[in-house]
């Protein structure tokens, strides 16, 4: 029993001397000019091919080092981070359309005008069902049921609702902007309705993070353009749900991620043509051979199985059993092998990146105490969180929603003085180590986004931890799937620089952010990734498609005619005959990423960014075969 009791504090203890050394790591960081390439690993053995209608070319790639050169086994670009049920999530009140005729949405998703003659007649679903074989009115027509507020055309919307999504789409261009001098009130109110199916005047767009950008020809069309991964997230947040009024059944986290999961299964499997889900490397391999899109199924939420609200609120004391249940029945049931075990607030398992006054409040709504922060000094922060102000109207409108605990009584932060920032003072807690433990012992991925900079330290050093126990000193595989490298000034919701060399060494991958980007920075973003990670190849993209971020945008100043001259895959038409026009519109749905990397391969550099990407389906695998190696030890 003593030597039981005793193992914790062992743990915890290691846990910390392995803590320090990524500090001291970190203090003792390489500037970016390294002269020095680390060699890949060589490569197993495998059949290069042509995939996709595109017939992406197999590329050998090869470090600066002239010695070090591999080929691989497969070809072709990898999203880690897309969120094709997102219309699922935030108790399906914020993404209108869904992303085929059969999945399923939630009541009140669907909008039909009706006749006011008819009382009574529903003008949305009443139940959860799909829009229906060849219904475009229903699955991509009209946004005004989800979108709109309440009137006589509309019984189902919310003026609340209404405000709340055209706040968050704020990069939309569409919006009415309403303007009261009389209370200095300026807000964006309303946006149109009827600019979806056929036409696509106003939406999707590639500003807009509330519509939907993932229909499934657009995912057709994206792997024909070279996509041979896609990490398919089920993602919530209880909180926004609350604040967009809905329904109470589907708020919480277990009933979404599950219902957004199990439709996730019946869409890949609705189209088998193109893809199919991968649930062990060696699916992934032999599906991209075969042609296919390999599809992982992942989770991105607050709270998974809804652990830390039951903990807190429900008295449902949490353990490691509890969590190894929750993470048994996403993975036997749900095919789940790609996790985040913090997203955007505090839980049980560890400390959020703090870089949101809104989305801070997260961390209330879940575990009813407010974000404690830390000053930072000499880390790139200088990110200052302040209390979310909210004028009355807001706030009133909040407590109409049994908000008004969450809003109110919020502490003052401190500043924290010239050239510091504020940073999140919780890292990893006893059960954030235990239950990252066994994720690693499944195999899953994990990926440390949003993870406070404490929380990311020490689960690398825990991944050291893990490694050292299976004879392997460089440690298990961590991902940082849709990021970038903080500069000089920011917040800790992006990667420290010595992280990338940390996550890179445990043979994790980096996937860049592609939100709002143009081609140029994106290859600047690259560049100082590559730079940092001294060459890797396991550098992949990712878009956050479906996931309240805007797309990429195109190079100013396109000539369209040029540009599609020597485009293999063509222009893509609306179903009224129109040309979806990168050159112009940027990535409007998913469907014209192919257009976005053309841009990039032939900006400045952008061939040297396009060689490794195009490889990073074969990185990808690689490094969920030594999850899967370590976690077999």
């Amino acid at each position: 029993m003593k030597t039981k009791a005793f193992r914790p504090f062992l743990i915890l203890l290691v846990l910390a001397s392995l803590h320090l050394a990524v500090v001291s790591q970190v203090k003792q960081n390489p500037p970016l000019n390294i002269k020095t390439p680390v060699k890949d690993p060589p490569a197993k053995p495998g059949q290069l091919k042509e995939q996709g209608n595109n017939k992406v070319n197999a590329k050998t790639v090869t470090n600066t080092d002239p010695g070090t050169v591999y080929i691989p086994r497969v070809t072709g670009y990898v999203d880690m981070h897309a969120h094709l049920m997102s219309h699922l999530a935030f108790g399906g009140k914020i993404m209108y359309g869904v992303p085929d005729f059969e999945t399923l949405a939630l009541p009140g998703s669907f909008y039909t005008p009706r006749d006011f003659n008819i009382a009574g007649d529903p003008n949305y679903n009443a139940n959860i069902e799909p829009a229906g074989k060849d219904n475009y009115a229903w699955a991509l027509g009209n946004c005004n049921a989800v979108h709109g507020g309440h009137g006589l055309d509309n019984n189902g919307g919310n003026y609340i609702r209404q405000v709340v999504i055209n706040t968050l789409d704020k990069n939309y261009p569409y919006r009415s902007i309403v303007s009261i001098p009389s209370i200095d009130l300026t807000m964006a109110w309303d946006h149109p309705h009827t600019g979806g199916y056929p036409d696509f005047k106003y939406w999707p767009n590639q500003t807009s993070i509330t519509h939907q950008q993932m229909w499934y020809t657009w995912v057709k069309r994206a792997f024909d353009g070279g996509l041979r991964i896609m990490v398919m997230l089920a993602v919530n947040n209880s909180l926004l749900a609350k604040a967009v009024a809905a329904d109470n059944k589907y708020v919480d986290d277990e009933t979404s991620i599950e219902l957004q999961l199990t439709e996730m299964k019946k869409f890949v499997t609705r189209h088998y043509d193109f893809m199919e889900i991968a649930r062990t490397s060696a699916d992934a391999l032999r599906i991209i051979k075969s042609n296919k899109l390999a599809v992982i199924l992942g989770v991105e939420t607050d709270d998974i199985g809804n652990l830390t609200v039951k903990n807190k609120f429900k008295g449902e004391k949490a353990d490691i059993n509890s969590v190894r249940n929750v993470l048994r029945n996403l993975y036997h049931n749900f095919d789940v092998r790609y996790i985040f075990p913090i997203h955007i607030a505090d839980n049980l398992f560890g400390g959020t990146a703090v870089y949101d006054t809104m989305l801070a409040l997260s961390t209330r709504y879940y575990t009813n105490n407010y974000i404690r922060v830390r000053t930072s000094s000499g880390e790139g922060i200088t990110y200052k969180h302040t209390k979310k102000k909210f004028d009355e109207g807001e706030a009133m409108a909040l407590r109409s929603l049994d908000l008004g605990w969450v809003i109110d009584p919020q502490p003052d932060y401190p500043d924290p003085g010239p050239g510091n920032g504020h940073a999140n003072a919780q890292g990893l807690t006893p059960l954030g180590i235990s239950a990252i433990t066994e994720m690693m012992k499944m195999g899953m991925m994990i990926d440390i986004d949003h993870m406070s900079q404490k929380s990311m330290a020490s689960t690398i050093a825990l991944s050291k931890l893990f490694g050292l126990g299976k004879k392997d000193p460089n440690g298990y595989p961590i991902n940082a799937g849709h990021t970038g490298i903080r500069g000089n000034s920011g917040s800790e919701r992006n990667l420290y620089r010595p992280f990338v060399d940390s996550i890179i060494k445990t043979g994790g991958m980096i996937g860049l952010g592609t939100a709002n980007t143009i081609p140029d920075n994106f290859i600047r973003a690259f560049n100082d990734v590559y730079r940092q990670s001294k060459y890797s190849n396991n550098i992949a993209f990712g878009t956050d498609a479906n996931g309240l971020e805007p797309l990429p945008r195109a190079t100013p100043g396109l000539k369209t005619d040029v540009f599609y001259s020597n485009f293999p895959l063509g222009k893509w038409f609306r179903p009224n005959g129109q040309p979806w026009d990168y050159t112009k519109e940027g990535v409007a749905h998913y469907g014209l990423l192919p257009e976005f990397f053309k841009d990039v391969r032939e900006r400045p550099g952008g061939a040297q960014v396009d060689r490794v990407l195009s490889n990073s389906a074969d990185s990808f695998i690689r490094m969920w075969e030594r999850c899967e190696m370590l976690s077999k030890k």
